[in-house]
């Protein structure tokens, strides 16, 4: 590593449990340039940076070995409560779809929109660039993930981003600025997009916040990526709570519950062993989390952040917040005045988010009920239109870059 890389550890971009970034050079003789450096924690006795690493690269490789076939937008994660929204499903994809205790083991489910149009457009998206590129990775003498053989170090190397678009939403708040409609639509696009695309690989995030989206120059313009896999998940498996990364005040109200439950029957038992609590992972958390986000970029702050930190000042830890998370039958998030402030930009945007954020997984927006919904279809039409799509077929294969498909603004 020391070699080809040369760390600023002055400059620490960020910080994690289990690793650290730092802004560093790439000393590559052909092209001197800016990189971030993550460093894994090697602690003797402690795996989890070892573990975090070899999943983030994992996770990393199914994104860019090849374009997601996201043609076959998502919807395993369908319910039996949803089934009246299924429409003409074949019979075998009504029962893939139908069982809630395997709500994403069915894999991915073929969804058709009204327009044929919309349905080209999504067979030929392209969204691997809606993710930070990893560059390079430790590897041992072998050439396989893992310690440097140099320096028995763990590392992974990405582009430099510009800046998280938590940032850029408190320097607009301390301005005094907000988003346009428009550019709201934008970056709305660009957030279903990246989970689309993640999910499209077969994983779950978990922890999508502003924090984990960064800002890049593409030509002289910006696009948001997601910089942290380390917690992702594969889509349907069963997860050890303890083992999840997750952020509270972004959390889908399902884990929310499911720590809450958990919580309830330790308590309740003394000193007996219980069997560890899991929780099978869904596309459907996701959903959740990015719609946060968006209500994030409409008001300035964490939507769910004054419930968060009053509860947790009032109790000392986060039951309460996760009792009232995990409600589903409690007051929804987009409600009242703010439904009404929303629909007062937007109504098609306020109808979105209000489907994005509902509680019950059962009534929520799947992933593809987001891409194809009303709100999008300026961005779509302008694709349609880029893509040249208008015109008859010729038999050749249009080509798109992720960086038009999905995330610029």
């Amino acid at each position: 590593m020391r070699d080809r890389y040369k760390i600023l550890e002055r400059h620490k971009i960020g910080e994690g449990s289990s690793a650290s970034v730092y802004k560093g050079l790439d000393l590559d003789k052909q092209e001197l340039r800016n990189v971030a450096v993550k460093l894994y924690k090697t602690a003797p006795g402690d795996s989890s940076g070892l573990e975090a690493f070899r999943q983030s690269v994992e996770v990393f490789q199914a994104i860019s070995a090849e374009r997601p076939n996201i043609g076959e937008v998502l919807r395993a994660e369908t319910t039996p409560h949803k089934r009246s929204s299924l429409g003409s499903l074949p019979r075998e994809e009504h029962r893939r779809a139908g069982s809630k205790d395997s709500a994403d083991s069915a894999g991915i489910v073929r969804y058709k929109t009204d327009s044929y149009k919309t349905d080209c457009l999504l067979e030929k998206l392209d969204v691997r660039e809606c993710f930070v590129r990893l560059l390079d990775y430790s590897k041992t003498e072998s050439g396989e993930p893992g310690l440097d053989a140099q320096d028995e170090v763990l590392f992974l190397v990405f582009e430099l981003g510009d800046e998280s678009l938590e940032d850029m939403l408190l320097a607009l708040s301390e301005e005094g600025k907000t988003l346009s409609a428009d550019e709201l639509r934008d970056l709305q696009w660009t957030l279903v997009s990246i989970v689309w695309g993640l999910h499209a690989a077969g994983y779950v995030h978990l922890d999508i916040k502003p924090k984990n989206v960064m800002s890049f120059d593409i030509d002289g313009r910006k696009q948001w990526k997601l910089i942290d896999l380390d917690g992702a998940v594969p889509s349907g498996s069963k997860q050890e709570l303890k083992a999840l990364t997750y952020t509270p005040e972004y959390m889908p109200p399902e884990l929310a519950h499911a720590c809450y439950s958990a919580s309830l029957r330790t308590s309740s038992v003394g000193g007996r062993a219980l069997p560890t609590p899991t929780l099978t992972m869904s596309r459907l958390m996701d959903v959740w989390s990015v719609g946060i986000c968006a209500l994030e970029a409409i008001f300035l702050q964490p939507p769910l952040r004054p419930f968060y930190k009053d509860w947790n000042e009032e109790t000392g830890c986060d039951l309460k917040f996760y009792q009232w998370l995990g409600n589903y039958q409690s007051d929804p998030i987009v409600a009242e005045d703010m439904k009404e402030y929303i629909a007062g930009i937007h109504q098609d945007m306020a109808n979105l988010l209000e489907g994005m954020l509902t509680k019950d997984p059962a009534q929520r927006f799947s992933i593809g009920q987001c891409v194809s919904h009303a709100w999008f279809e300026p961005k779509r039409q302008s694709l349609v239109r880029e893509l040249n799509l208008d015109q008859p077929a010729d038999g050749s294969e249009n080509a798109i870059r992720g960086a038009k498909a999905c995330a610029l603004m």
